[in-house]
């Protein structure tokens, strides 16, 4: 019996691995030129001279831009019905992920927009250690080498979440809703297309709804690690307060293996803080982040201030870790 139980294991990695597709190229020659937009978020989240991706909305092309610059150049062009759905650096900066549908694929990227590697799946998220974790119709792949090993099945997932998903976990996207990267562990948003949940997957598998269950939660609008990676932080989105003349409330809560802690809803904030967020900027020294309402919060989500820099085109980038 541990013999077939052995021999199972190694045939799904050898599947699994196998299906790999082959390697592409996207000429961005066709792209058009376009200006950078100027940010103006304190230098203190966003350093002069730093490297993002960045996709314009309703865009075809990825663009790299740097802080300061007023250039734009293209890195890679969508083709035909192509959609970008998914985008990570990798924890060193030195590459990055980008992940389409139609066709459904995940795409390793140089710095000079080059495809080195691809992988058929539907989304993908890389670990701080540099891992890089694939998201396919049976579950969750760790790449090594030419190999993915299991890391959870989908019917892990379901039982965390509760609840069945028709498109699968969706990793980090290119718009800047999600961020960071988790130490031994992968968060993935799953949703039914009326209910939403959070996941995290951590080494060896096991697998936990991150996002509230409280009454009144309707979704997940966003979410960022800890620099440390230990902590992650949700932009959480409930039904407003009796007698608000909202239609909802927006709220961060924060995950740890400790459990999920509610920290604040804007509603109930003094007046100068309650406006929307979905997106947040680490500072340098990673003891601060800047929501893009303005609103500052410390690594665990406690409210520190406000700054300027709310609604800047900044945190529709996603910039190069810094090391």
């Amino acid at each position: 019996m541990r013999f077939l139980v052995t021999l199972s294991a190694w045939l799904l990695v050898v599947f699994v691995a196998g299906a790999d597709a082959a390697v592409t190229t996207h000429a961005a020659r066709d792209c058009a030129a376009v200006r950078a937009p100027h940010f103006r978020v304190p230098a203190r989240f966003l350093a002069p001279r730093s490297v993002g991706l960045w996709m314009p909305y309703r865009g075809r092309c990825l663009l790299r831009v740097v802080a300061g610059a007023g250039s734009a150049v293209p890195l890679f062009r969508l083709r035909g019905m192509e959609r970008i759905v998914g985008l990570q650096w990798a924890p060193n900066g030195g590459r990055f992920i980008l992940v389409t549908r139609r066709p459904r694929r995940v795409l390793l990227l140089r710095l000079d927009g080059r495809v080195v590697e691809s992988w058929r799946a539907a989304s993908a998220a890389f670990l701080a250690d540099g891992r890089l974790v694939l998201g396919r119709d049976s579950g969750l792949y760790v790449v090594g080498g030419r190999r993915l090993s299991l890391l959870a099945r989908r019917s892990a997932l379901v039982r965390a979440a509760g609840f069945r998903s028709g498109s699968g976990p969706f990793g980090p996207d290119p718009w800047g809703n999600s961020r960071g990267y988790g130490r031994r562990a992968v968060a993935l948003q799953w949703w039914s297309g009326q209910r939403d949940a959070l996941l995290v997957v951590r080494d060896g598998g096991y697998t936990t709804r991150a996002s509230p269950t409280r009454q009144g939660f309707r979704g997940v609008g966003g979410s960022a690690w800890s620099p440390d990676g230990r902590v992650l932080l949700e932009f959480t989105v409930f039904r407003p307060p009796p007698g608000s003349e909202k239609d909802h409330d927006h709220c961060l809560d924060v995950w740890s293996r400790r459990g999920i802690r509610h920290m604040f809803c804007v509603l109930s904030l003094a007046r100068p803080y309650r406006f929307h967020f979905d997106k947040l900027l680490w500072s340098k020294d990673g003891r601060a982040g800047l929501l893009n309402d303005g609103t500052v919060v410390s690594p665990q989500g406690r409210v520190l201030g406000l700054a300027r820099g709310a609604g800047d085109p900044a945190f529709a980038v996603l910039w190069q870790p810094r090391g």
